[in-house]
């Protein structure tokens, strides 16, 4: 005698698919934020390290009466997104984090086009960011109408403060100096991070605790934690 083989009916495979949908719409965007969490959190400890090395180096060279940029941006690429953070020697032991960030980075297709759409140079060009206007003004920044970071321009003969260093990229008419590249630095920070003289615009960056502090500077009121710092005068 044959048993029956008994077969799911159409209702019953049109709930369990309508169940494996709903745990798809749930478990799918958390496990992207989980993904974007860790991207950000390699990212920061990336710039930490590069932070670290620069400070090393800068700190030696200042040592000797050399010139160094006293504040850096530090753009760090992962899974195809930017991630931006800043330090200022003026604000010893943290290092800046973009709010940015906390949105999965940018999309940008490379370098320069992260320029052009998404710094103060890119949108406002040839006007110069003055980071010491009040802080209301500074509050009213979007990264939509201003940017998220301001990069010092160059001429196109690479003339600086330092006209013995060279690392300079292009965009537009405007050269910007890349510190990794420059051959007066000796950093080794890998392919996905590049530091810049510039600084981040406005006040939509929070901070983080950060090895780093050179010698004989002030170490600052706020050496870490996550409230929003007012930017110092940019001293290029």
């Amino acid at each position: 005698m044959k048993r029956s083989q008994k077969a799911f009916t159409l209702v019953e495979l049109i709930i369990v698919i309508a169940v494996i949908g709903v745990l798809a719409a749930i478990l799918i965007p958390v496990f992207a934020n989980v993904i974007k969490k860790a991207n950000a959190k390699s990212a920061l400890s990336d710039a930490r390290n590069a932070v670290s090395l620069y400070v090393t180096e800068a700190t030696d060279k200042m040592t000797r009466g050399e010139y160094v940029p006293e504040h850096i941006i530090l753009i760090v690429s992962k899974a195809g997104r930017y991630y931006l953070f800043g330090y200022d020697f003026n604000v010893s032991q943290s290092i800046q984090v973009s709010k940015v960030n906390e949105d999965g980075g940018i999309n940008a297709a490379d370098l320069p086009a992260l320029i052009s759409d998404y710094s103060w140079n890119g949108l406002h060009a040839g006007t110069l960011y003055d980071p010491t206007v009040d802080q209301a003004t500074l509050e009213s920044y979007t990264v939509e109408n201003d940017g998220a970071f301001y990069l010092v321009p160059y001429n196109g003969s690479g003339e600086s403060q330092n006209p013995n260093v060279r690392g300079f990229i292009q965009s537009g008419t405007d050269y910007y100096y890349r510190i990794d590249d420059a051959s007066a630095f000796n950093l080794t920070i890998g392919d996905t991070t590049a530091i810049y003289h510039g600084c981040l615009v406005g006040a939509s960056f929070t901070t983080e605790s950060s090895t780093g502090n050179p010698p004989g500077t002030n170490p600052g009121t706020n050496p870490g934690g996550n409230d929003p710092v007012v930017p110092d005068p940019v001293q290029y």
